[in-house]
């Protein structure tokens, strides 16, 4: 790939005229190609990865400025532009600004006669591919889509094994182009990957074949191994020829005629077995829901990106199924799944994964990615807090939950009416999952939810904030077991510890600044106060009550966690940051430091003489009834331990004063 400070476009007619050119420029410079804001990569490496040769940047601003050929009133079209005011109503030629923002993928590009509405048909159309910046789009994006389409396979086999469910959806039936959306995402992911095409061709290469028993009609003139079925059918089939007085059979055998052909049978490979009609099919089912999505999106406005990228993805499984191979297999009447081959030969066994995958999620609707899959659009924000949730899940019922996956029912809702949908959603609570751990003096229940609304509330020993509603990311919870939630605020035993997902932390500096600089509250030229994502933890901590750490966390490489303790020797209280990132298959970079972290906090709350602890004892203590300050009149209290200079004086209350008639 080479960086670009700029690129044209040509935009041309259904007929192949040209009609324009869209030239863009990034706001900022290119420091390097990897980091370029435009760039041009390879044309065989672009369409090996199903991506456009001129590619753009998430969280970058390009200006546009459209050049019609012929001198007409050509606008541009797109769900991320903002066209220049400064040109007015008619002003030509048509230019302003494209802001990626915090979305990647496929975006459309469109030109349309006069001023832009959603109504007007383009004229013409073009596709640009927007990079994500801190993930690698080929292989950690990918790898996020491929955790998420894993999860929702595995919810759909907790359903089906559970007696109150009996739900089946098909592709055929949905009309949604939201649903569709996030269907073609997760399929795109497997269509467009390495692992697809490898498995492809270790099939074609060497394909499954069968020996079958075949019969062969030979001519009795050629050497043949004679068995008695073959001698018989020389005495007595049809039709026959004479036998030669000379001849050995006639002379000594008597035989006046002999048969013209036999049947001899013979070991034969065949490719048209289950194993193969099986790969057919699944490729004909993924050219089946790509055309049907086609269709649905050509007759939804502003969908032009999601159906061109469902026509490419059509054409890479058409040159699949082109391929000699099926041509000699026919169609599948049973499903082989039980098939050792499906299940361990190379290249049939990804293909029986995806195929469940796919047909697995197509079972299953997810209104929160409508959001986050929205006209060919990626909000990548969205999809690393989504897969941080299933990766902190993960940890937490494997600590706290005994190693059981969370009950079906928790994630998806409307089993009643036969359409299930997962309740992930950006802005939505989920939860509370519960769970109990086991310490060595003490057993903790725990608690883990999804955006938990804190909400505003005055009274001491109710949950909530100080001051406003506030929503971390994450929130766990924990407090002694013998005590239930409601006990626990009362009497201060209670943890909060929250997590905020935030994918536009570049690193530490960044988020924490360098030490010693005092550029906390000081605005940045983007408008932004620096630090702003550390004085959020800050306002965690010390709005919501109760809580005793607040910790970002972002898509950060082979980094060591930054972490403040408040007591200085104790894990609790405390801000800090964990890089945790996905790889090519969706798992997490850096969770090890972010569990040993985790664990180090359970046995923390475990241990009952920390300084936390005995900090926690006194505010409830102090708190337990709304006592005033009482009147010392006159009286000077003093200030210094009279035993010693260096420590402060014990407060009135904990003074032990012996009554008169004692001394």
């Amino acid at each position: 790939m080479r960086a670009l400070s700029d690129a044209r476009i040509s935009f041309r007619s259904q007929a192949g005229v040209l009609l324009a050119h869209v030239t863009l420029m990034p706001v900022k410079d290119a420091a390097n190609a990897l980091l370029a804001p435009l760039i041009e990569t390879w044309q065989e490496d672009a369409h090996e990865h199903g991506e456009t040769v001129i590619q753009l940047r998430e969280s970058e601003r390009y200006e546009y400025e459209v050049t019609a050929i012929h001198g007409d009133d050509l606008r541009l079209r797109c769900s991320l532009s903002s066209r220049r005011r400064s040109l007015g109503i008619d002003g030509m030629p048509d230019a302003g600004q494209i802001e990626t923002r915090s979305f990647c993928g496929t975006i459309l590009l469109e030109l349309v006669e006069g001023v832009v509405d959603n109504t007007k048909s383009a004229v013409a159309s073009a596709m640009l591919d927007v990079r994500s910046l801190k993930l690698d789009y080929r292989t950690e994006y990918r790898g996020m889509l491929r955790r998420l389409a894993e999860e929702m396979m595995g919810l759909v086999a907790d359903a089906r094994s559970s007696a109150k469910t009996g739900f089946r959806s098909t592709f055929e039936q949905r009309t949604d182009a939201g649903w569709l959306q996030i269907q073609l995402e997760l399929l795109r992911e497997t269509l467009d990957s390495t692992d697809f095409s490898a498995a492809m061709r270790r099939i074609l290469s060497f394909p499954h074949q069968r020996l079958l028993a075949v019969s062969e009609s030979i001519s009795t003139n050629r050497p043949i191994r004679w068995t008695p079925a073959v001698v018989q059918q020389l005495l007595k089939k049809h039709p026959r020829s004479l036998v030669p007085a000379s001849h050995a059979l006639q002379r000594q055998a008597g035989l006046q005629s002999v048969s013209k052909q036999v049947l001899v049978p013979r070991k034969s490979q065949h490719l048209d077995i289950p194993e193969n009609r099986f790969v057919k099919f699944a490729l004909i089912e993924f050219r089946a829901f790509l055309t049907h999505s086609s269709c649905v999106f050509e007759a939804c406005q502003g969908w032009g990106a999601s159906g061109d990228l469902s026509r490419r993805l059509v054409g890479k499984v058409e040159d699949w199924l082109g391929h000699s191979l099926f041509g000699e297999v026919g169609e599948m009447r049973f499903a082989p799944l039980g098939s050792p081959v499906l299940q361990r030969k190379a290249g049939y066994r990804e293909m029986l994964r995806w195929w469940l995958r796919f047909h697995s999620a197509a079972e299953l609707s997810w209104e929160g990615g409508e959001d986050l899959f929205r006209a060919g659009k990626r909000d990548v924000a969205s999809l690393y807090e989504y897969w941080l949730f299933f990766e902190l899940l993960g940890w937490f019922f494997k600590k706290c939950g005994g190693g059981k996956r969370p009950e079906v029912e928790d994630l998806v809702e409307g089993f009643e009416d036969g359409s299930p949908n997962l309740r992930l959603r950006k802005g939505s609570s989920l939860g509370p999952f519960y769970g109990t751990f086991s310490g060595q003096s003490r057993q903790l229940k725990a608690r883990f939810d999804y955006n938990r609304r804190f909400d505003a509330s005055t009274e001491r020993h109710a949950c909530g904030s100080w001051t406003r509603r506030l929503h971390p990311d994450y929130t766990l919870t924990f407090w002694p077991e013998s005590f239930n939630e409601e006990e626990a605020a009362r009497l201060e035993l209670l943890v909060h510890v929250h997590f905020d997902a935030k994918y536009r932390v570049e690193d530490l500096e960044s988020l924490f600044g360098q030490t010693g600089a005092n550029d906390a509250d000081e605005e940045s030229e983007e408008g932004n106060y620096k630090r702003q994502d550390l004085l959020k933890m800050h306002a965690y901590r010390d709005a919501i009550k109760r809580s005793q750490g607040a910790y970002v966390l972002y898509p950060g490489r082979h980094v060591v966690a930054e972490k403040f303790k408040g007591f200085f020797h104790e894990i609790l209280p405390g801000l800090g940051a964990f890089g945790v990132a996905p790889d090519e298959n969706g798992a997490a970079q850096g969770l090890q430091p972010l569990e040993d972290f985790l664990d180090q906090v359970l046995a923390h709350l475990g241990d009952r003489t920390t300084a936390q602890e005995r900090v926690s004892y006194h505010v409830a203590e102090s708190y337990r009834a709304p006592e005033g300050p009482c009147p010392t009149g006159n009286l000077v209290v003093a200030e210094r331990d009279e035993m010693s200079d260096t420590s402060r004086a014990l407060r009135p209350a904990e003074h032990h004063v012996l009554p008169l008639d004692f001394v």
